[in-house]
């Protein structure tokens, strides 16, 4: 790796690399400041520490008390949720069981808790063109299936550190996570990844796959165009088994799109990790090339 990549350490890490800073409670704002900018040094910015999630915490309990939605289910269709923009502990309620369809026609965005009082049997399925944009402030049990089958789903799981789901399913959709997220299995069996430089990794209990019938899967494009910035990123780590992937050649299942104009990328299997090397050119070294290839073009036209 080259020495001007910054290496996003991002998700587990082993107990001798917890930085014992994190684990003190600053005693002033000076050391604070200290204390955050020796993480950052050390992870990156990318990486969620203690000191950040007590920081959440606290404006999680400064936030007044926000609508409480509780959804005594077994199917039930929506257009979207929505907390209008509104910053407060919101809360949705998942009874009984069944799935939640959302038939997004537009973009939609909530914030809050999700209590999921239906065990395993509580399924989020994502349709319609538009976008759900979900920020989980806190989860109680977890769901049983999500599905990215259209438009784009994203969770931003980062608040939590516990299993989000049995079962992530992208088929059809675009899927984007903010911060980790763990899942206890998961199927890419079409659609779209999509980056950003605020993803963290996909986090698998148990198995990667490409569903009961591999042979009818595509390839997953992996969507560049939220990410700007160079480094390296582990985006899937698979805790049990790898199945039907070309360990040898990541790019025999995975597309790359969207990327900065100039960039280089690879994505090799690096165990059972699914490891991103991305550069992004200096907008010095962009200028180059765009004027490089202007004077190409008018040279050109001047033959003509």
């Amino acid at each position: 790796m080259d020495r001007g990549y910054h290496k996003h350490h991002i998700g587990r890490r082993k107990q001798a690399d917890r930085h014992p800073i994190a684990e003190q409670s600053p005693l002033n704002p000076e050391r604070r400041r200290k204390h955050n900018k020796q993480l950052r040094d050390r992870f990156g910015d990318n990486s969620r520490t203690n000191a950040n999630k007590r920081r959440d915490n606290h404006e999680s309990r400064r936030l007044r008390r926000g609508a409480r939605l509780t959804l005594n289910m077994w199917n039930m269709n929506f257009g979207g949720f929505s907390d209008g923009g509104v910053a407060a502990n919101h809360v949705i309620r998942f009874n009984w069981g069944g799935t939640i369809n959302l038939y997004n026609a537009a973009d939609y965005s909530w914030r809050g808790r999700f209590e999921v009082e239906g065990g395993e049997n509580i399924n989020i399925s994502k349709n319609g063109v538009g976008s759900q944009r979900f920020e989980v402030t806190g989860i109680k049990n977890h769901f049983g299936n999500i599905r990215a089958n259209e438009g784009l789903l994203e969770i931003d799981a980062s608040a939590i550190s516990t299993l989000f789901a049995n079962n992530l399913y992208v088929s059809g959709g675009s899927f984007k996570n903010v911060g980790n997220l763990n899942v206890g299995a998961l199927t890419l069996m079409r659609g779209t990844i999509v980056l950003g430089n605020d993803t963290g990794m996909i986090i698998v209990d148990g198995n990667l796959s490409k569903g009961d019938a591999p042979e009818d899967a595509g390839k997953i494009s992996i969507d560049f165009s939220e990410l700007t910035a160079s480094g390296e990123y582990t985006l899937i780590e698979v805790l049990g088994d790898i199945i039907d992937f070309d360990r040898e050649d990541a790019l025999a299942d995975f597309d790359l799109i969207n990327l900065v104009e100039g960039a280089n990328a690879e994505l090799i299997w690096d165990g059972n990790s699914l490891v991103l090397s991305y550069t992004v050119p200096e907008p010095a070294a962009v200028a180059a090339i765009l004027g490089a290839a202007a004077l190409g073009f008018a040279a050109l036209r001047r033959r003509k």
